[in-house]
């Protein structure tokens, strides 16, 4: 398909944005039936770079900070019930709830917290923790006491209350991970609200209502259950009532066709989002090892017109570099429109990305787009490159493969270049700008370590000066542009669509907080 083709079958949608209704007084029971459109390829948290990990296990699990459902950005205790920060901000002491037991009866103590972490911050042989970098200040993790836990930097972060807060985090059992440091691979045994029942892949993720949970009087509701559908089929149940809604995010025009189709029995809700998508361009295959080849990829995006379009056609908007579109760490508009990709004139940009590969000796440039198999963004997404690309002279054909797949080729370097993603929970350089680093495991690029870049990062998460934190984001994301290993593209939002009966949830920018759902109830 043509990208024209594509934008004329998305052109006559529109979106039309309801403001969630005023809560009334929460009641127990019932069962909510939400999508998820793709299934997780692992049960553990700490091993996975997909929300839709996060969208199945979230409610059955709990994590030592969270995020505040009804007031984002702010971080509130979820295991932890106290926390105390030294003045330098490297010791972190934190009193945890008493009481709390996980959901094969086992008692929660400090012990389990500290295994957690230490998955987490120095993972065993053979153990994947792909936030692992993220961490890597935690110098030391001690338990005082069974209800206290205290964790040592080596560095100041001054992100660090918000990494505390990730729902990727989730807490184990130290007795599990003491008989299978894989054992949350394939298992799932929390604290949090729901209680796991079945996976049936292809089908559906089910959970109960956990009566122990720790939080008296949660959650309200019964269960769980999750359909996995993915395409049109998404569309079809939201419009016909099988599903409650998906806490995920639909296509514009998808929500105004449910909206349509149930008026005032359906709500949706509309955030800014802070997943922004990316070409990852495989720096060990020739020609890509070769700078000028991957500047010339970038080069031939025009973003501006992408920014025109693409909204109409699923759930992007906007551009710019790294960081989020208003934020105060990213590049003025002034100074990123003289990046690659980003020229007043896209004509000149292209025939510079000709020059550039007539220069590499790849006059005729020919590779595959690794993306995966699903509707927004990745599939309209997919096609706008292409045609893109076809406009420079390059020629690209798509592979869309499946989320276990996709997330295999990019950790075996089995690509050429790859559609990805950076999903965040916050807007903050030192959590967003962890991507881009070279050698980090998220990197799918095959860099290699750059110390110089390194060092620019550590600055970043040590600095306490904003001033100096926007300097240094600045040369980050300077540096980024000129390697063009990871390719920042366009940022989305998120309409989210759920039966009007669905309360006590509030849409955020992130796609993997507020998942627990301990406090979401149902109205009759």
């Amino acid at each position: 398909m043509r990208f024209r083709d594509l934008l004329a079958a998305g052109a006559a949608a529109t979106f039309l944005a309801t403001p969630a209704t005023a809560q009334d007084e929460p009641k127990h029971g019932g069962i909510l039936t939400h999508v998820v459109e793709a299934e997780t390829n692992t049960y553990d948290c700490h091993a996975s770079g997909t929300s839709f990990t996060i969208q199945a296990v979230a409610p059955n699990y709990s994590t030592l900070l969270r995020f505040n459902p009804k007031n984002y950005d702010e971080v509130i205790g979820d295991l932890a019930e106290s926390w105390d920060v030294s003045d330098d901000g490297l010791v972190w002491t934190f009193k945890l709830h008493d009481g709390v037991t996980f959901h094969d009866g086992s008692t929660f103590d400090a012990e389990d917290m500290k295994a957690t972490w230490e998955k987490i911050v120095n993972p065993p042989e053979g153990i994947v923790s792909v936030r692992q970098a993220r961490y890597s200040n935690i110098e030391n993790i001690e338990v005082l006491d069974p209800l206290t836990i205290r964790f040592t930097l080596s560095e100041y972060n001054s992100a660090m209350e918000t990494l505390f807060a990730s729902p990727w985090n989730c807490v184990y059992s130290a007795e599990d991970l003491a008989k299978d440091p894989n054992f949350y691979a394939t298992h799932v045994n929390g604290t949090g609200p729901f209680k796991f029942v079945e996976h049936v892949p292809g089908s559906h993720w089910k959970t109960v209502r956990f009566d122990d949970y720790f939080r008296e009087g949660l959650p309200y509701l019964d269960g769980i259950d999750v359909t996995f559908l993915r395409g049109p089929g998404v569309i079809t149940a939201l419009a016909g009532g099988q599903v409650m809604g998906t806490f995920f995010l639909i296509a514009p025009q998808d929500a105004a066709r449910v909206k349509d189709a149930r008026g005032d029995d359906v709500v949706v809700q509309d955030a800014d989002n802070y997943i922004i998508n990316l070409l990852d361009v495989n720096t060990k295959k020739p020609p890509f090892d070769d700078p000028r080849v991957r500047k010339a990829l970038n080069l031939a995006i025009d973003r501006k017109e992408g920014s025109q379009v693409l909204p109409k056609i699923t759930i992007l908007r906007g551009y710019g570099t790294m960081l989020p579109p208003g934020s105060e760490y990213a590049l003025p508009e002034s100074e990123f429109e003289k990046l690659p990709g980003l020229y007043p004139s896209i004509e000149e940009s292209r025939a510079e990305a000709r020059r550039l590969l007539e220069e590499a000796g790849v006059p005729n440039l020919k590779f595959t787009l690794l993306n995966r198999s699903l509707r927004h963004p990745w599939e309209p997404l997919g096609i706008f490159l292409a045609d893109q690309f076809r406009k420079t002279g390059i020629e690209v054909e798509i592979q869309s493969v499946d989320t276990g797949t996709y997330f295999s080729m990019l950790n075996s370097g089995n690509y050429d270049v790859a559609l990805d993603f950076n999903n965040t929970t916050t807007s903050l350089p030192a959590e967003v700008l962890s991507k881009y680093l070279p050698g980090n495991p998220s990197d799918y690029t095959f860099q290699g370590e750059d110390p110089e870049m390194t060092e620019l990062y550590n600055k970043i998460v040590r600095s306490r000066d904003d001033a100096e934190i926007k300097e240094l984001s600045a040369e980050f994301q300077r540096r980024v542009f000129e390697t063009n290993a990871i390719i920042p593209m366009f940022w989305s939002f998120r309409p989210v669509v759920l039966d009007a009966r669905v309360k006590g949830w509030k849409v955020a920018p992130s796609t993997v907080i507020n998942l627990d759902m301990a406090e979401v109830w149902l109205d009759d």
